[in-house]
């Protein structure tokens, strides 16, 4: 008899994916790896992976630093309202 694994989703993923799966751009996940806070394993020359296991726990465990963005207004003037003739 045939059994068939309960959970089909990759125990790896490549860091495109991994990017994707967190919400955030993928230098943001190689400045993670660098940083020795999302654990990555290399396969052949150039194949990075990262575990799944290690994503969720990296997303469960703190938020993820994101830059905060700031809105400067061009023109502080008013724009002016023109009335039909």
């Amino acid at each position: 008899m045939m059994t068939v694994a309960k959970n089909c989703e990759p125990e790896f993923l490549p860091r495109h994916q991994a990017a994707r799966f967190l919400g955030i751009g993928l230098t943001t996940i190689d400045k993670l790896v660098r940083a020795g806070q999302l654990p990555a394993y290399k396969f052949g020359r150039r194949t990075v992976l990262v575990r799944r296991e290690d994503l969720l726990r990296l997303a469960t465990a703190s938020p993820i630093p994101v830059a905060k963005a700031t809105v400067t207004p061009i023109n502080s003037k008013p724009i002016p309202v023109r009335k039909g003739r």
